[in-house]
């Protein structure tokens, strides 16, 4: 699938529709593949993310080049540590000629290939080209040491 996208720090992903075709991105669901444990994550359609523009990769028909926006937010319980979090698109393009993208990746159609007369719908999933996001829970990420050095003090002999 040529899906593309851009992660952030919050949980946030950009899908950009990389196809010749315009599809419809139905959802886009999250796994954790590193982190503390397998925390179940769920998506919130981007309603953390910082405001783009873009609409939520929910439903959304996206024309070749455009993009939408997904958020994955993890349970409030979930231990504290970094979280290594990969994005699935689920999508489905209608097919009118089998040449464009996507629509050249069906490896065998089962019939007659598409036509603008005879047009087919192609769905599934996809994390090839989806970037990884990584979400931090708990206390900031550890200040610089801030201690008082003391070597250049006087120090008192007894």
């Amino acid at each position: 699938m040529h899906l593309d996208g851009t992660p952030d720090d919050a949980g946030c992903v950009t899908i950009i529709n990389k196809t010749s075709t315009i599809g419809v991105i139905e959802s886009v669901s999250f796994t954790v593949v590193d982190g503390p444990e397998k925390a179940a994550v769920r998506s919130d359609a981007a309603a953390h993310c910082e405001p783009t523009g873009d609409p939520p990769c929910q439903e959304v028909r996206v024309k070749t080049g455009y993009q939408c926006l997904a958020g994955a937010v993890l349970p409030s319980n979930a231990p504290e540590g970094d979280y290594t979090v990969q994005p699935a698109v689920h999508f489905r393009y209608v097919c009118v000629n089998a040449e464009d993208a996507p629509c050249n990746e069906v490896k065998d159609w089962k019939g007659p290939p598409p036509t603008a007369e005879s047009p087919v719908e192609v769905s599934g999933w996809t994390t090839n080209n989806v970037p990884q996001v990584t979400m931090h829970i708990g206390a900031s990420s550890p200040s610089p040491d801030t201690s008082t050095d003391t070597s250049d003090a006087p120090s008192e002999e007894g």
